[in-house]
């Protein structure tokens, strides 16, 4: 198995992914060994989902969306008893424009609404939801300081808590003590950076410098490399990062390149199997990677692969797991539904069963999960996030 690379071995699980996809779907609609199915209602649930076409979270915003119908698809468009009517809104590239499309969901009568892919965007549509008493899953990292809110829930991760658990790993394994950190300068970046920056100097280690912005990456590098620090820490996302690989890519630079899940957490990890090669060491922590050896992320990965061409990303996964949230809450509710009674449902569930692992939604509406720290690396011919430790759990 030497040559087989590792989107050749989602395929290979292709086969059972699909069996295990048509059982879900069975077991959704309530069958049985007996051939019994469970009663599927007259109601249906209206689902908005919200993701941007275009701007720089675009390819997020995809991912959300394949995620999410991933498993309609394999639940037959069915959640808890009752077919979903499936609302699709575009978020946009801006915060006005995320607001108008929550708006015409809400018109629309919605009993809830799904995804998110801008941070700020979920920021901008908090009241707008509160007021309106209709519960929303985010699917992307979400503005730490999101609290208070009783019908916002976070599938995903807040902002900075993938920097914490890197930054706490990287103080106690005492490699390094002086690193340089840089930034795009939004908040999701800016949060994750401060984080980064008390987990790390906790200990006595040191953070030699910080810049912030987009742009001349190959500069910005240049820059960070030139000090006393033993690694760089970058916290950029989407086409950012991206174009931030790359240009370490060329540079020659041969000190660690380390930030959050985001800095690698490209869609098509493919189009840095040539770079890869050039490139230092590079580690983030994340919540998730297809690596992960649980059953039910293999079934997962070989679906996704299959259905999109490309392997998941954690995007991809929330996003699922969303509809899974929804799935299980409305089971736990009448048949007579409202956004109220589905965020009563949502409210009473336990533990998770999840690709990433078994995981609960905490007292703020935010995952308590377990974070991995990956190496970008080969895996086969194909790039891929690969786990080399278990970091912590976090809530």
């Amino acid at each position: 198995m030497g040559q087989v690379d590792r989107r050749q071995l989602l395929r290979l699980f292709g086969a059972a992914a699909t069996a295990g996809a048509a059982a879900a779907a069975l077991a959704a609609c309530g069958g049985s060994a007996s051939g019994s199915k469970e009663q599927i209602s007259g109601r249906r649930v209206r689902v908005g989902l919200l993701a941007p076409k275009d701007g720089p979270y675009a390819a997020i915003g995809a991912d959300i969306t394949d995620g999410f119908k991933l498993y309609l698809d394999e639940h037959r468009n069915v959640l808890g008893r009752h077919p979903v009517e499936l609302i699709i809104a575009d978020e946009g590239t801006t915060v006005d424009a995320a607001r108008k499309a929550t708006e015409g969901l809400l018109a629309q009568q919605v009993h809830v609404i799904a995804g998110v892919a801008s941070p700020a965007a979920l920021s901008g549509i908090r009241d707008l939801v509160e007021k309106a008493r209709v519960p929303l899953i985010g699917a992307n990292g979400s503005p730490g300081d999101l609290t208070s809110v009783y019908y916002i829930w976070r599938a995903s991760y807040a902002d900075g808590q993938a920097s914490t658990a890197l930054g706490d790993y990287l103080a106690d394994q005492g490699r390094y003590r002086r690193a340089y950190v840089l930034h795009d300068g939004t908040s999701q970046g800016l949060a994750e950076a401060d984080a980064f920056r008390r987990a790390f100097s906790s200990t006595g280690r040191t953070i030699v410098g910080q810049a912030a912005g987009t742009g001349s990456y190959s500069a910005r590098l240049q820059g960070a490399a030139g000090t006393s620090a033993e690694i760089i820490y970058c916290a950029y996302s989407g086409d950012a990062a991206w174009q931030l690989l790359k240009a370490y890519a060329g540079t020659g630079l041969t000190k660690p390149l380390v930030g959050p899940g985001m800095l690698t957490e490209i869609r098509d990890l493919t189009k840095l199997a040539k770079d890869l090669k050039r490139l230092p060491e590079v580690y983030t922590a994340m919540n998730y990677t297809p690596d992960l050896q649980l059953a039910a992320n293999r079934r997962f990965a070989a679906a996704y692969s299959n259905a999109t061409g490309v392997q998941p990303t954690a995007y991809a996964m929330a996003a699922y797991d969303t509809a899974g949230v929804l799935d299980n809450a409305l089971r736990l509710i009448s048949d007579d539904i409202t956004a109220m009674e589905v965020n009563r449902g949502i409210s009473a569930l336990g533990e998770i069963q999840s690709p990433r692992g078994t995981w609960t939604f905490n007292n703020t509406r935010t995952p308590q999960q377990k974070w991995y720290l990956r190496k970008l690396e080969l895996s086969g011919q194909v790039p891929a996030n690969l786990i080399t430790a278990e970091l912590a759990t976090l809530s």
